[in-house]
């Protein structure tokens, strides 16, 4: 699934990265965007989700993906720490979604693929060869 996207605020704001994190608590739910420079959006995500003690939450974020088989993934570790991917010329843009209930009966995990062409920038959906989504987990959420 390909979704076309005009976002040029997105465009207008590539010196900071937006990421936002939806909570639901007694069928209300909150919506938290936030502005960052650095560190990861978990660090800031934890920090609402300890606040507020939802019952569920969804976050969503730019970040940068590196598409490789698993058997690669200890070896790229070795060259590239956390927060470093962004030194990566072969990195891809995405944008994550991911989400799930308190009590961990339900996740909620999905990648979109950004491709800036001019003016435009689309998203296309990230599947594993299967063709289902990708299962996601933040190792810094607890």
């Amino acid at each position: 699934m390909v979704v076309d996207v005009n976002t040029k605020a997105i465009k207008n704001s590539t010196r900071t990265t937006l990421f936002t994190i939806v909570t639901l608590k007694n069928n209300d739910m909150s919506i938290h965007p936030f502005y960052y420079t650095d560190g990861s959006p978990m660090d800031y995500a934890q920090q609402i989700i300890d606040k507020e003690t939802p019952e569920m939450y969804c976050i969503v974020s730019e970040s940068w993906v590196k598409i490789m088989p698993i058997l690669n993934v200890k070896k790229y570790e070795k060259n590239y720490k956390w927060g470093d991917m962004k030194k990566d010329p072969k990195k891809k843009e995405c944008i994550f979604f991911l989400g799930k209930t308190m009590d961990g009966t339900q996740t909620y995990s999905r990648i979109f693929m950004i491709h800036r062409r001019k003016s435009e920038i689309t998203l296309e959906e990230l599947k594993d060869k299967s063709g289902s989504n990708i299962t996601m987990k933040s190792t810094k959420l607890k």
